[in-house]
């Protein structure tokens, strides 16, 4: 006998053929807590995708859990336009207090609407208001979102086509080492810019990522970062920092672009922002750049108050007193140290190691080499003996990751069960294993490119009555998933379940 599989039909036969991730997870989910997911059928799951970098700290953190529903619980308002509320009131407050001024940004805050690509918009919007121009300046293997002028400084070309018309007004440069060290920063831009003959016109702003998620690890050093924001003040030109993927404390600082020591004109913010993976995007800028006019760019849900309540409860439980900062920068060093370690060992097959904070990736000489890397994982998974999968995982996750529940920083590797299971979905044709809340997509050109996908761990649960355990209920899109690309990538880890840290307020899990 069999476990019958989980009845899919539904979403099979109404929902659209759009749909992605969930192609790689052949399972209905029914609940979750911190790094935990749980499918109907009782197994369990490590998440390692997190809502695709909305997750930081953990599925239903109880601390931002307990805001949210005192706040439900006492008729808070939920949905609000751009009404002042207690909620959004206490928000900026904390923001302020914790985030901006500490750092010394001016910025104003405008909520765009409920998404990253929301915040793109709105700030390639004011841009180009501000300065009277139309052109943008983006990057190669450049990931800014999937509507019409988001996907216009987008580099991915599947992503792109699908827009059905020309996105123009956008332009690309090559990003930081894209020509690998043999043309010296910012030679072409400067060319182009000083050449009234190169077809470039002036442009409104530069749109960055300082660590390209989607675009497969790359990570711009702060030098660069600093002759970029240097080459725009030169060049009348406004900087735009995405910090919709690498914000909220992923590479270490709140800010990705702290390290780098610049001050972007204007900042997108998603993702986390709201710590309990409820909708909520910002932008952020100058003071001197708010020349909205009332109403001239708004939406009917960029007023999310729940998003608010647990937004504020994040930051002044996680970033009031630095300590998450140091611990992901510890974190990363770990991931880092192992990961060059493995390096070492496999010098034909690894090229390269790259990343911050608790972004990192490892480039494989040969793209076919990240596919034996998943067969080996998906083989030792499936024989419910995870010695030969084991290596790889800790590779991918550095360690058994925490629950962002109620912490801060990854946990040491945990023990090995026999019912673990792992599942390493993915989009059409992502990267590696295991790279938390980036999302998969396709590769199409450029250099091998590192989407990030998601690492499920699954224990199965107990067989009923009269059955034999179930088999594994691996993703048949695996193969042409790590073979389309050359990067197995590691993210971010979430805090602990168990162990109270001393005056944190984070736990830990025990070994």
């Amino acid at each position: 006998m069999t476990i019958t599989p989980p009845d899919l039909s539904v979403f099979e036969t109404l929902e659209s053929e759009v749909r992605s991730y969930c192609r790689s997870w052949p399972t209905v989910f029914h609940r979750a807590q911190g790094s935990h997911m749980y499918d109907e059928d009782g197994h369990t799951y490590l998440d390692f995708f997190a809502g695709a970098g909305s997750l930081n700290y953990g599925h239903n953190n109880p601390v931002l859990k307990r805001a949210l529903i005192d706040y439900i619980e006492r008729d808070g308002v939920t949905h609000g336009l751009d009404m002042s509320t207690t909620a959004k009131r206490a928000f900026l407050e904390s923001l302020q207090r914790t985030i901006l001024r500490p750092r010394d940004l001016p910025y104003k805050v405008m909520f765009p609407g409920p998404t990253g690509t929301n915040a793109v918009e709105s700030a390639l919007k004011l841009a180009r208001k501000v300065k009277g121009r139309e052109s943008i300046v983006s990057f190669t293997n450049a990931f800014h979102g999937m509507s019409l002028g988001s996907l216009a400084v987008t580099g991915n070309a599947f992503k792109r086509a699908g827009a059905g018309i020309p996105l123009v007004h956008g332009t690309p440069m090559p990003f930081d080492n894209y020509l690998d060290g043999r043309v010296p920063d910012f030679l072409w831009f400067e060319r182009l810019l000083e050449d009234q003959g190169s077809g470039l016109n002036q442009p409104a702003a530069v749109i960055v990522e300082t660590v390209q998620g989607e675009g497969g690890i790359n990570v711009a050093r702060a030098q660069w970062l600093r002759e970029l924001a240097d080459l725009c003040k030169r060049r009348d030109t406004l900087l735009i920092v995405d910090d919709i993927q690498m914000g909220c404390g992923r590479t270490g600082a709140f800010f990705s672009f702290e390290e780098a020591g610049i001050v972007p004109d204007i900042v997108t913010i998603s993702k986390s922002i709201s710590g309990y993976g409820l909708p909520m995007a910002l932008t952020l800028f100058k003071p001197e750049l708010d020349v909205w006019e009332p109403g001239e760019h708004n939406g009917t849900f960029r007023g999310n108050n729940p998003a608010f309540v647990t937004a504020a409860a994040t930051l002044d439980t996680y970033w009031a007193d630095g300590q998450m900062e140091k611990q992901t920068l510890a974190r990363g060093e770990q991931v880092e140290e192992a990961l060059r370690a493995i390096c070492d060992e496999h010098r034909r097959s690894i090229v390269s190691v790259r990343g911050r904070g608790l972004v990192w990736g490892i480039k494989f000489a040969d793209k076919e080499r990240a596919t034996k890397v998943c067969v080996r994982l998906r083989a030792g998974a499936d024989r419910g003996d995870l010695g030969a999968a084991e290596r790889g995982r800790q590779a991918a996750a550095g360690a058994d990751h925490l629950d962002r529940a109620t912490g801060r920083g990854p946990a040491r590797p945990g023990p090995r069960h026999p019912g673990d299971r792992l599942i390493h979905p993915t989009g059409r044709a992502a990267t590696a294993v295991a790279a938390r809340g980036v999302e998969p997509g396709p590769v199409t050109d450029g250099p091998a490119v590192g989407h990030g996908a998601a690492c499920l761990r699954r224990r199965a649960a107990p067989p009923r009555a009269g059955t034999p355990p179930s088999p594994s209920r691996g993703c048949s899109a695996r193969r042409s998933w790590c073979r389309t690309a050359g990067w197995w990538t590691a993210s971010r880890w979430w805090p602990g379940e168990r162990g109270r840290r001393r005056g944190t307020g984070c736990t830990r899990r025990s070994r």
